[in-house]
This record gives C-alpha cells, structure tokens and sequence, in this order.
C-alpha cells in the first residue's frame, strides 16, 4: 500500500522534468510547485495539496507575473508587455470569434486560505489558454474542479494538473504573436484521495466539446501509465502510484452534484467557498 507520507509529505519534491537544464524549468511558490515547457512557455505540470476548506478569500483581481520565474528563466515565462490582460481581448482585437479564458491549473478557489495565496494562484506559471466552455459550469474541467472542492473536506486531497500541446496542430494557436504561447490541445488532472488511497485521471480536449457530461460519461478518463506516456515531463508522484498499484476510484465514489451554492458528494454536503 502506497503510504500517506510518502504521498502528502514528500511528493511536491518529485518532479524531475527531463532535459531542464534546455526546455523546462520548475519554480515552487510552497502552495503549488509549477514545472513549464519553455518552448511553449506553458506550464506543463502543477502539483498542490488541500485539505479541509478553511478560506474565503476573494480571488485576486489581476493576472501577475511571476516574479521568480521571470528572473530565473525569463525565456520560459509568457511574455506580458503587451496591453492585453486576457485571451480574450487578443481574440476580440483580432476579429476572432472564439472564446478562451485565462485558465488555472490549480483553481483560485482551491487556494483562497488568504490574500496571498489567492495572488499567487493567479501568477502566470499557473495559468494557460482554456476554452471558456471546458473551464466554466458545465464545462468537463470545471467538473474535475468541484470534484476537488467537495472531497476536500472529507480527506486530504493531492492533485497534478497540466497541459498538453501537439505541435503539429496550429489552428488555435491565436496568441503566439502576443503571450509568447501555444494553445494546449489538452488539459489533465490527476487526484489522489490520500487516506482511501485511491486515484483518478481525465485527458480532456481544451474544446468547447469537453462538456462535464462527456466526463460523467467516462470519455476522458484515461490509465495513468498512457497518460505518463504523453506528458513531457517525468513525475515520480505517478511512478509511485503505479508501481504500488494504487486503484482507480470508481465513478460512484467521486460522484459529486452541484445545487447552487452546495456540493455533495459521498453523502455529505458541503458549500462552495
């Protein structure tokens, strides 16, 4: 059995991305670690733990450099001295009826315990084009998000998110010339519920498509040794559920409904804060 220490205490120091001293490089800001692709100046991989929901906290008005990363591996970072402040805008600018919104790997309201976590949540080395359908109610990430939101305050929770660009596909890419990025083609989650010591994983297309019924109906959930085989980066935290042989979580323990302002999940019902 894959112990809850090795897990919960150890695992945010397992990231070895490959070749790092060329193409990729890691910053850890302590409530999340992200590890970006500098040739796409995406982040490729973000690992953060939660617990029981205690925060409030507003999510932080702006999105912000991040500063480390910028003075660390300023080639990696999405380039910001441009008067556009959302994907969004480029599109409108540009005459471009698609609608992206600036995505969260690890969500703002994940890390809202206080007012320095909710800025930190919204550094760049935390954020990616997301089809604003996928990344909104109903959409199949913003899903995975509430999944989190509700099992949190039953067990503690550590959760790998990441993008996934195909570099052969260009069609989407509408802010190269701007942000410095690529569009990913795929957004992934991985979760491990630490004390039931089980886990889950989706590859979900960033499209408007990747609808939360389109989760709940299994069409994104995908075994953790094929999605090891196509992220570019090497995670032990996932070696390490494999080689234990950690079981996936079935579909009826991580069922989670949403009524307004409530969660429910596991026959418990918790608020959304």
């Amino acid at each position: 059995m894959l112990r809850n220490c090795l897990i919960i205490s150890t695992v945010m120091l397992l990231l070895v991305p490959a070749h790092a001293e060329t193409r990729f490089y890691t910053v850890n800001h302590g409530i999340y670690i992200s590890t970006m692709d500098c040739q796409t100046r995406l982040p490729v991989a973000v690992q953060y733990k939660v617990g029981k929901d205690t925060g409030t906290e507003e999510r932080y008005s702006s999105y912000i450099n991040d500063d480390t990363l910028l003075a660390e591996a300023p080639q990696c970072h999405p380039l910001t001295a441009h008067s556009f402040r959302t994907y969004q805008a480029v599109l409108k600018r540009g005459g471009i009826a698609q609608s992206y919104d600036v995505g969260h790997l690890a969500a703002s309201n994940h890390l809202d315990d206080n007012a320095k976590s909710s800025k930190i949540a919204n550094q760049y080395s935390n954020l990616a084009p997301q089809a604003s359908v996928f990344n909104r109610r109903g959409g199949a990430y913003f899903h995975t998000e509430s999944i989190i939101e509700c099992h949190r305050d039953i067990e503690p929770l550590f959760v790998v998110a990441g993008t996934i660009d195909d570099p052969t596909t260009t069609d989407s890419d509408f802010f190269s010339s701007t942000f410095g990025q690529t569009t990913p083609d795929y957004w992934y989650r991985v979760i491990y519920w630490s004390e039931t010591n089980v886990y889950k994983a989706w590859l979900m297309p960033n499209s408007p498509s990747a609808t939360d019924d389109n989760l709940l109906q299994g069409r994104y959930d995908i075994d953790l040794a094929v999605l090891v085989e196509n992220i570019p980066v090497h995670l032990e935290f996932f070696e390490s559920l494999m080689h234990y042989g950690v079981p996936e979580a079935t579909s009826d323990f991580i069922e989670t409904k949403q009524s307004g302002k409530k969660l429910t999940c596991r026959n418990r019902t918790t608020g959304i804060g």
